[in-house]
């Protein structure tokens, strides 16, 4: 598996990514980044996917977008580009999200904490040395323990497990797995400090906005 590092999201990003690839790469993980209406469309014809992820629907780079529509308009290319007999695999945590998985016409998947999720996480629990919460799919329930805090996260977390599942990866392979992931740097990392205190690191990991 080759994953297109840091924010490389762009097409530049992307065709620097793929010259990882070998004749041993089995999948190639692709982050599409979008500034602008037409940005997602465009990382789509370097990398048509098999499989597109829709993590969520939030108002980033409004500025350029204008309207929140127009972000969940860029956003469904990436369901909208599959190749034919792809699979999308959609949050919906957000209302954007939701209605993209109502539109879309693919083999498809949702993924959330509501009662309708076909993939659902739940009982979530947050301390210092991480979280803990449980995936139910089916009739398998998933116990994960892992060193990451903050719901959007546990969200992405359980995006990757309903691929993973998807791709026909284990169930105890998952759950050993989340215990040896390491959280970004300044993105909800947690440490102690000496005398006790908690400390949530999330610098950059905030819009200007939220921080006010």
């Amino acid at each position: 598996t080759v994953a297109t590092p840091k924010s490389f999201n762009t097409p530049i990003g992307l065709c620097l990514s793929i010259k990882a690839t070998n004749e041993d790469t089995q999948i190639f993980i692709a982050e599409a980044g979008a500034r602008r209406v037409g940005d997602i469309k465009t990382l789509c014809k370097i990398v048509r996917p098999d499989i597109s992820v829709v993590t969520g629907i939030a108002p980033q780079h409004i500025e350029t977008f204008k309207a929140i529509e127009n972000i969940i308009a860029e956003k469904e290319e990436a369901v909208n580009n599959l190749k034919v007999g792809g699979f999308a695999v959609i949050s919906g945590e957000t209302v954007g999200g939701k209605n993209i998985y109502e539109r879309a016409t693919a083999d498809k998947t949702s993924v959330g904490s509501g009662e309708t999720a076909e993939v659902k996480f739940y009982g979530v629990e947050f301390s210092a040395d991480g979280s803990k919460f449980n995936i139910a799919f089916g009739d398998k329930t998933l116990e994960i323990t892992a060193p990451f805090v903050g719901i959007h996260n546990v969200v992405d977390f359980t995006l990757a497990t309903a691929v993973a599942v998807k791709l026909g990866v284990r169930t105890d392979k998952i759950e050993n797995t989340a215990k040896t992931l390491t959280p970004p740097e300044h993105r909800f990392s947690v440490s102690v400090s000496g005398n006790g205190v908690t400390i949530i690191d999330a610098e950059g990991g905030f819009s200007s906005e939220q921080k006010k």
